[in-house]
């Protein structure tokens, strides 16, 4: 059994605000053989550009973004390793920081 210790249950200090404005979304599906993960995240980046009121083109709203999460169940017959980094390069938003969080694999 996992037991958590008072540091686990801390709230971060961030050194300044962070707000998420815009986004973009995809079909969810179990399985998607039309579409490589890169390309759906294309799709919801995409979407998240040029549908948002934030009155702005999509090479300043592109210039906003400073950080990627990326959460995937890593399939290693989908060609799903690394997703972060193949996201990451896929949008041409390298070399900016990110990270994967994997929730399980096959």
């Amino acid at each position: 059994m996992i037991v958590l210790k008072e540091g686990n249950l801390r709230i971060p200090k961030w050194n300044r605000k962070v707000f998420a404005v815009a986004g973009g979304l995809t079909d969810y599906k179990k399985f998607c053989p039309e579409m490589k993960l890169e390309e759906q995240v294309m799709v919801a980046f995409r979407q998240m550009l040029e549908n948002n009121d934030l009155k702005l083109s999509p090479v300043e709203v592109k210039g906003l973004v400073n950080f990627l999460a990326c959460g995937n169940f890593s399939d290693h017959f989908q060609d799903q390793l690394l997703c972060e980094a193949k996201v990451t390069d896929y949008l041409g938003l390298d070399p900016m920081y990110d990270i994967g969080i994997k929730t399980g694999g096959a």
